[in-house]
Order: C-alpha cells, then sequence, then structure tokens
C-alpha cells in the first residue's frame, strides 16, 4: 500500500460463508475472465521456469518464484475486479463489509486510494488465491 494512504481497516480471513459472495461476484464478472489470469503468458512462463529448476537448487528460489507468480495473480484479478466493478458493486461492497465488519455504507464513502487497496488487501490474501485455484480445476 502506498505510504500516503492511511489503513483504516483489517481484513479478517475469508471464511466458508463469504464464498457465496465470492461465487455471485464471479459469475458477474464471468469465470472466464478469472480462469485467464491463470493462463496468462507470464505465468505459464514462471510455472515452466519452476519445473525447469535444478532439484539441488535451494527451496528459497521457488519460493520467490511462486510468489512473484500469485502476486502477478493477485494483481490480475485486482484489475479485473476494478474493471467491472460497476457489475457487482453491491456484492463487493458487502464481501468487504463482511471480511473488514466496516459497514457496506462506509466502504463505499471511503477514499478511492483506500478502497482500491482494500480490493488488493482482499486479493492478495492465500484463501482468495485458493479459492480461484480450486474453481479454475471445474472448467479444465
Amino acid at each position: 500500500m502506498p505510504e500516503n494512504i492511511e489503513k483504516t481497516y483489517e481484513l479478517r480471513d475469508i471464511q466458508a460463508d463469504d464464498l457465496f459472495i465470492l461465487v455471485s461476484i464471479v459469475g458477474k464478472i464471468g469465470i472466464k475472465e478469472f480462469k485467464a489470469c491463470f493462463a496468462s503468458d507470464d505465468v505459464k512462463a514462471a510455472v515452466m521456469s519452476m519445473a525447469k529448476k535444478d532439484e539441488n537448487e535451494e527451496a528459497a528460489d521457488n519460493s520467490n518464484d511462486i510468489t512473484s507468480v500469485g502476486i502477478s495473480v493477485a494483481l490480475d484479478i485486482a484489475s479485473i475486479l476494478m474493471a467491472n466493478i460497476g457489475r457487482c458493486k453491491s456484492d463487493i461492497y458487502a464481501l468487504l463489509s463482511n471480511l473488514s465488519g466496516m459497514k457496506a455504507a462506509d466502504i463505499a464513502k471511503l477514499p478511492v486510494m483506500t478502497f482500491t487497496s482494500m480490493v488488493v488487501d482482499l486479493v492478495k490474501k492465500k484463501e482468495f488465491a485458493d479459492f480461484f485455484q480450486e474453481a479454475v480445476k471445474l472448467f479444465k
């Protein structure tokens, strides 16, 4: 998060009950848009690079590659959410409300940079990535 943005929220871990809102958001945006995040040339190249690494190399090297891929996918997903926010505005407000404990109306009044940072923080959560990895498996 940029230094000039005051983080006025904390997001709890995503729980089973939150999945219903996530599914609604994905339905409004389209699973193909999210699937494309995992099928991009950058992700494929990173995965191939990790697969080609010599078994004798340290695990930390692989961990850095995995982190880079995860960040790339998270940012792609954040970009998709921001581009399609109008279709699922109330669902995104509801999800962020559930995760932060803030009222949806208060989230709607956040400064745009704080709101954007909140969305980026959401998609960087491990459980968020786990959800999409499992959902993409259904469409292979």
